[in-house]
């Protein structure tokens, strides 16, 4: 009952693009370690923003395969990558020329 409400009440919002001047595409990514008694895994955190509107929040939980710091940020980096590739077809697909 409460999501038809806020649904009903924020009709009019939205995200505005304007044609203006040639969108600004940033990425942003971060690797935290956490480990409790159990487990050791890592978080890594992906945002996505177009000009000053966020567009793609992610944040996943991985187990920790590696030992080594490196490793771990370099598959958060190619996870984002991925990440950003799709996006960035997605938004061409809807014309928007994204550098």
């Amino acid at each position: 009952k409460r999501i038809l409400r806020y649904t009903k009440s924020t009709q009019g919002f939205g995200i505005l693009y304007c044609n203006d001047y040639k969108p600004k595409f940033l990425r942003y990514v971060d690797l935290d370690w956490i480990s409790d008694i159990d487990q050791i895994f890592s978080i890594i955190g992906l945002v996505f923003i177009i000009r000053t509107s966020l567009i793609l929040w992610l944040s996943k939980k991985y187990p920790t395969m590696t030992l080594s710091t490196s490793k771990t940020k370099y598959k958060a980096l190619e996870n984002a990558s991925r990440e950003a590739l799709w996006l960035i077809m997605f938004l061409q697909d809807l014309y928007l020329n994204i550098k």
